[in-house]
Parts: structure tokens; sequence; C-alpha cells
């Protein structure tokens, strides 16, 4: 239960320099899921999901980014009863080794 007969994810990156540009789309169909009620079984719909990704690579190690996650502020639930969040956006530095 719970797990899709069908799902998968594309994840293109383009690095132009020291640039990276990318998105992720995620893909998950239907599956079967209980509402915990009357533990009834119920059908949880399919969802797909896109995140974006810019990054810009200030001097080794360290790395600038942006990321929108649910780009397309689609509605779903991974799990029955449990809505996924909105769009939703953060920045930050990455530093550590290359």
């Amino acid at each position: 239960m719970r797990r899709p007969r069908h799902s998968g994810y594309l994840d293109p990156k383009w690095r132009p320099g020291r640039w990276t540009f990318g998105a992720t789309a995620t893909v998950v169909g239907s599956r079967l899921d209980s509402d915990f009620l009357g533990l009834d079984l119920t059908r949880n719909p399919g969802y797909g999901v896109l995140d974006l990704l810019i990054s810009f690579r200030l001097f080794s190690g360290v790395t600038l980014f942006a990321v929108e996650n649910n780009a397309a502020d689609r509605r779903y639930m991974e799990t029955f009863g449990y809505p996924a969040l909105p769009v939703r956006f953060r920045i930050g530095l990455s530093a550590g080794r290359e």
C-alpha cells in the first residue's frame, strides 16, 4: 500500500561557467491509501511537482544558490491527509569542499 505502481523523475542541469541552472520534475501515479478513520482504503491521486534551481560559484567551495520548490504551486498529498507545502523559495550559501 502507499507505493505507486508508476513514478519517476527528471533532473537536468546546465553548467555554463560558474553558473548552474537546474530543474527537477517528479511524477507519482495514484495509489491506494487509508483514511485511518474507518480504516477504509481510498485512492490517493497522482501528482507532478516541479522544483527549480539557480546557483553561482563565488569562489572555490562557496556557492550562492536560490531554489523554488513546487514552482507550479500544485496541491497534492504525498501521504493521504498530509497536504504538501505550497510554492516556497529559499536562498543561501553553500560552503564546503569541491
